[in-house]
């Protein structure tokens, strides 16, 4: 919760390792945490630049956070692009699956797929209250009211209850 210290630690380590994707993707997330989203879209898209054919998991990474930052930017084809190619890297990238079925879902677009990508998270991370709560959000969207009831009080019993879940 320092973003500004991760910022600064960030740049220092890019003096001593210019170019460096990882470095440059987590300063970019600390851009994102303090709503900067023009240097957090500098930043992540220069790690997606430097981040080399090899590391995938690295590049699934960077193109979630990219899916996230281009929603917030209202940019839904790019952020929809985004998290398509976070799951073709890594099949396994389960905040990836997650986040895009819920903005799908919010958008009331493909929602056989959000319901896909969301059982998919699910089944990968079967303890996330937040996992559980989209599933149940994807269900409610397709009126499956039933399903969504018992994935909804399941998300309550799994994490610490806030508001948005009840």
């Amino acid at each position: 919760n320092e973003a500004d210290q991760a910022i600064a630690h960030g740049f220092e380590a890019l003096e001593a390792n210019p170019n460096n994707a990882m470095l440059l993707y987590f300063t970019g997330l600390a851009y994102m945490v303090k709503d900067d989203t023009a240097n957090a879209r500098k930043m992540m898209e220069t790690a997606l630049d430097n981040s080399g054919e090899d590391n995938t998991y690295l590049q699934s990474l960077i193109y979630a956070g990219l899916g996230d930052l281009y929603h917030k930017l209202m940019m839904s084809d790019v952020s929809d692009v985004a998290y398509e190619e976070a799951i073709k890297l890594d099949s396994t990238n389960a905040t990836a699956m997650n986040n895009y079925a819920y903005y799908l879902s919010e958008r009331n677009e493909k929602l056989d797929l959000a319901e896909k990508l969301s059982k998919q998270s699910n089944e990968l991370d079967p303890s996330s209250g937040t996992f559980q709560d989209t599933y149940a959000w994807v269900l409610f969207k397709q009126e499956k009211y039933k399903e969504a009831l018992k994935w909804m009080e399941k998300a309550v019993q799994s994490s610490s209850p806030f508001a948005v879940l009840f």
